[in-house]
């Protein structure tokens, strides 16, 4: 069903041929991602990833965050260092500064699914897989706010790709790498940037006996050197705790990720939320997400080694996180690239006499699905922003005003 022309893959990400391709995507990804993110007000959550940070540049202790003076260790640490090195380096704090790291991050995210979609099958699939991605409410939405799922996304991303980029050479280098990523990651949001990466590999490692690499010497060195790094800062923040202090950052993420994860205190969604997550965080191409994911398993057989493994990730993921009693729609966020990836395999890798009429359906899903939304877009978007302004006395800011013109 998939076909996979290793031998003849160019691994550069850009060439020349597809330039006007990949500037196309290079301009959307900058538009999307940056344009005007400074400009609206500081909202929800976005408040405390700004104070901790603005708390931080001010007492000049950055291992022990604190909101209005108060202890708040209930995050990890380096989404807080981030901001604040932006706002070293540009002298401000501000609303740009503060989601600047989501952005890029988001654009890091975007650059590991493009090489990964082209390293396992084709530039195509890897291009398309980028623009899903891009284009998808999960990834514009939390690439725009303050907060540390981005950047979550984007250590789980770097490690898969670091994996199939040095699949082949197993060594102390690789192993070392792979877990600076997932340890120095799980400091942006939780654990789930080193239990993701696991699981999305583990499928690949119980093939041609490749868990054997668990017991190399160079494997269980460099695992306790990621070790070592990820309980360094925890370890620092103990020993130069003020008397003031009352809070563990060690204890938090145990509460915060395994408390949570084994007996939810908060948080407690059905234990089927994330069947109607997943289609919301990949609008609006769910259409297609959906007619992949039935074509796939009709025709699973015929899938090749890649797809089969990609299915196997995208089910693990789902998993995971279901099993857990604690379930928000932006904590299965990490399942997004791979469900593009699926997407844009689906789309172009296609054998036309094996499942054509599961693509056709899809596609025609998704074109009804698009033009409805075009139509609220130029018909509803005008009359809600008139009333917004005229009767509510919303401010729009000017450069989100602009952006309307582009959409």
């Amino acid at each position: 069903m998939f076909r996979s022309n290793l031998m003849q893959k160019d691994k550069r990400i850009f060439n020349r041929e597809d330039l006007p391709l990949d500037i196309m995507l290079l301009v959307a990804t900058f538009f999307l991602l940056f344009w005007s993110i400074g400009e609206r007000s500081l909202w929800s959550s976005e408040g405390r990833w700004a104070e901790i940070s603005r708390e931080m540049l001010t007492s000049g202790d950055f291992f022990h965050p604190t909101i209005g003076g108060e202890p708040y260790f209930d995050k990890p640490l380096l989404t807080y260092w981030v901001i604040a090195a932006f706002s070293a380096v540009t002298g401000r704090l501000d609303e740009f500064i503060i989601r600047i790291p989501s952005a890029i991050a988001g654009v890091v995210t975007l650059v590991c699914t493009l090489y990964l979609g082209q390293r396992l099958w084709s530039r195509q699939v890897g291009r398309l897989a980028a623009g899903l991605l891009l284009t998808s409410y999960g990834l514009l939405m939390y690439s725009r706010v303050a907060s540390a799922e981005t950047e979550n996304l984007a250590a789980i991303m770097l490690a898969v790709t670091w994996y199939w980029t040095r699949r082949e050479r197993p060594g102390f280098v690789t192993f070392l790498v792979f877990y600076l990523i997932v340890f120095v990651g799980s400091h942006m949001k939780g654990l789930t940037a080193f239990v993701v990466p696991v699981l999305v590999v583990f499928p690949d490692l119980l093939r041609e006996r490749r868990w054997q690499w668990f017991f190399w010497p160079s494997h269980l060195l460099a695992l306790g050197i990621g070790i070592i790094i990820y309980f360094a800062p925890f370890a620092y923040a103990a020993l130069t705790q003020p008397e003031s202090y009352n809070q563990s950052g060690l204890y938090l993420v145990f509460h915060e990720n395994i408390l949570r994860y084994f007996q939810a205190f908060d948080h407690k969604g059905p234990i089927y939320q994330y069947l109607g997550s997943v289609p919301l965080l990949t609008l609006p191409w769910a259409p297609i997400l959906i007619g992949a994911l039935i074509a796939s398993i009709i025709s699973w057989k015929k899938l090749d080694y890649h797809a089969r493994w990609l299915l196997h990730a995208i089910l693990l993921i789902f998993i995971f996180f279901t099993l857990s009693g604690s379930r928000r729609d932006y904590y299965i966020l990490p399942i997004i690239p791979f469900c593009t990836l699926l997407m844009a395999v689906f789309l172009t890798e296609t054998r036309r006499e094996v499942i054509g009429k599961h693509k056709e359906r899809g596609l025609r899903n998704q074109k009804y699905a698009l033009i409805a939304v075009a139509f609220l877009e130029m018909t509803l978007g005008p009359i809600t922003i008139w009333f917004l302004v005229s009767k509510m006395d919303w401010e729009l800011p000017s450069l989100l005003g602009w952006s309307f013109l582009f959409v």
